[in-house]
């Protein structure tokens, strides 16, 4: 599939599944690419792979593949190549997931190199008894990241700890949700961190 601006993309199937996303510049060259991992059908581990300065590009710009960033993950991409000392070809990141039934219990997004390291956990510690619209949607929408849960959540712990050399950096807050519904579904989700307004989301259905 090609955008307007001359970037494209390529999905690889396998089993009627998603194998691999590949998301290429205007040279024809990858600039992205995203390998999924399953255990039943259900995703346990994306590897996020970036060539050269491939997170510069295009990566919230529409299509496919902006849907597979959310753009807290681009934020913490930025971050962590600013900092990054490593002169590889490439930079790989992970997302891996554990369930509880039909719902994510736990999502993690890591990297490593030597002498610097993160690590982001998302522990989802309540959920509602509603349905999550986007559930088996691969969006970036509702701090879904690549898989959407049955239920929507009502309470998430982050963790986020960072590691350069010898220093230790670690932060841990709660994200809740409210939620207004019309049936089974969610007409708007109002989130909190820290007590302070995080972002509200509508939904509209047709």
């Amino acid at each position: 599939m090609e955008k307007s601006d001359g970037y494209y993309w390529r999905i690889f199937y396998k089993d009627n599944l998603y194998d691999k996303v590949e998301y290429y510049d205007t040279r024809g060259a990858v600039v992205q690419s995203a390998k999924f991992n399953y255990d039943k059908k259900k995703i346990s581990r994306v590897d996020l792979e970036f060539f050269n300065d491939g997170w510069k590009s295009k990566i919230s710009n529409g299509g496919f593949m902006s849907n597979l960033f959310s753009q807290e993950l681009v934020q913490e991409i930025n971050k962590i190549s600013s900092k990054s000392k490593s002169k590889a070809s490439s930079t790989i990141y992970t997302i891996s997931f554990t369930y509880d039934k039909n719902n994510i219990k736990e999502r993690i997004i890591a990297y490593s190199e030597p002498d610097y390291s993160f690590k982001i956990t998302y522990q989802f510690e309540k959920y509602d008894t509603k349905l999550n619209p986007f559930y088996h949607f691969y969006t970036k929408l509702g701090m879904a990241d690549f898989v959407g849960s049955k239920n929507n959540p009502l309470e998430i712990i982050a963790t986020y700890t960072e590691i350069e050399e010898d220093d230790v950096y670690s932060n841990r807050s709660t994200i809740t949700y409210d939620y207004t519904y019309n049936g089974k579904f969610p007409t708007e989700a109002f989130a909190t961190e820290r007590n302070t307004w995080r972002n509200t989301t509508y939904y509209e259905y047709q």
